[in-house]
């Protein structure tokens, strides 16, 4: 019943299960009834009273995330909607909108609810789960998760085209899978125990990896088999090289980290036992985590190999850093490891137990991935959080269609 919020603080007939009652445990008298959903160029609001009774009106208010939140403007008003749906316009990409549901009481009083917070932006942000948790996009924030699909499949590697399509290894169904960005499925062809995808920039063809059957191949957009690369042992990643030689780096467990150009392999670094994690430079020379090291290498353009001096206890990912830097998340060593170009540590990001980092190039946020808590954290360069979003099951990496 909305009457209850009517009632003094001294009344004896409050409810305290009334999600308005200010002792209420779980909202504190603040419902959180208003849900905001970052988009390219708009916020889609949401509100639902479920069981409650409707109200004689809500309206909306939105201002800027540091306002005061009784100084937001108000932006709809409606009679008698216990729940509704809204999409405002009226934003700006990369800002930062408050947003606040209030409730008209039948004695004409406003009754203000939890605000939430939304960041619209054009760029879209994907991610896979190992345990049949589908395919995931979130909103550009980071804050919330815009949609789930194919809920059966075990994707434990995405790849973006260019053109914004995802390309997924669905290991549990021996199958790679391209959804277009709506998440509905393109094509999807037989590999059995795909577990790794890279798009090739120079032809636009997939290659796949599979641990399981310790082998490479290089498909074109129809799915015909051009180059397949067998015995090469326990396949972990793969990576695009970069202009002007492109081809594939392939790392392998047990037998190291290899190029392949113009479907040759042209060179073989064995003194990398369990490479993980593939990371290439627009400079010709690529970061390698080892995990059995456990530190991460580089392999230099003249095909030398350095090793960084930080310490690490079970490096698992990292992505570059956009100044000729590395990020590596090391969950054993509980944060993110910053190296310089030299590979010596020049920071440390206390932000706990993290399994994969990806680095958005547009704007230098880092997206965080804690899988054993289903977690994914938005950060700054200095581990401020900016967003955080539950998405269940065990996600892998997020893969980003980055854009201004």
């Amino acid at each position: 019943m909305l009457l209850a919020v009517l009632l003094l603080p001294g009344c004896e007939s409050r409810d305290p299960k009334n999600p308005f009652d200010p002792h209420n445990p779980d909202t504190g008298g603040m419902p959180a009834l208003l849900h905001a959903l970052a988009e390219d160029g708009a916020v889609e609001l949401r509100w639902d009273f479920g069981d409650l009774d409707d109200p004689v009106a809500v309206r909306v208010l939105r201002g800027d995330a540091s306002e005061d939140p009784g100084l937001l403007t108000p932006q709809i008003e409606e009679s008698g909607r216990g729940s509704g749906v809204y999409l405002d316009t009226a934003v700006q990409n990369d800002s930062t909108y408050q947003y606040r549901l209030e409730v008209l009481t039948p004695e004409d009083e406003w009754i203000p609810t939890q605000a939430d917070l939304a960041t619209p932006g054009p760029s879209e942000a994907w991610l896979g789960d190992a345990t049949g948790g589908g395919l995931m996009r979130l909103t550009p924030d980071g804050r919330d998760l815009r949609f789930r699909v194919e809920t059966s499949r075990d994707l434990l590697d995405l790849q973006i085209g260019p053109g914004g399509e995802v390309w997924g290894a669905d290991y549990g169904h021996g199958e790679v899978v391209q959804f277009a960005r709506d998440g509905s499925v393109l094509e999807a062809w037989a590999f059995d125990g795909a577990n790794t995808i890279a798009v090739d920039p120079l032809s636009a063809d997939i290659w796949i990896g599979s641990f399981d059957q310790q082998q490479v191949i290089r498909i074109n957009r129809s799915g015909g088999i051009q180059y397949r690369l067998e015995n090469i042992g326990l396949v972990e990643d793969l990576a695009p090289g970069t202009f002007p030689d492109g081809g594939i780096w392939f790392a392998s467990r047990f037998a190291g980290v290899s190029r392949i150009i113009h479907d040759q392999v042209t060179r073989q670094w064995t003194e990398f036992e369990w490479p993980v994690s593939l990371s290439p430079t627009a400079q010709g020379w690529i970061w390698v985590i080892d995990r059995a090291r456990p530190g991460v290498g580089q392999i230099l353009a003249d095909g030398r190999v350095i090793w960084s001096d930080a310490e690490m206890v079970d490096p698992k990912d990292g992505d570059l850093d956009g100044t000729g830097g590395f990020w590596v998340a090391d969950p054993g060593r509980g944060g993110l490891i910053h190296l310089n170009g030299g590979g010596h540590e020049i920071g440390f990001l206390d932000v706990g137990a993290v399994d994969a980092v990806t680095r958005d190039p547009v704007r230098g946020e880092l997206w965080l991935v804690f899988r054993e808590d289903s977690l994914v954290r938005v950060v700054d360069p200095s581990g401020n959080e900016l967003s955080s979003v539950g998405v269940g099951g065990r996600p892998v990496k997020v893969e980003g269609y980055w854009r201004q």
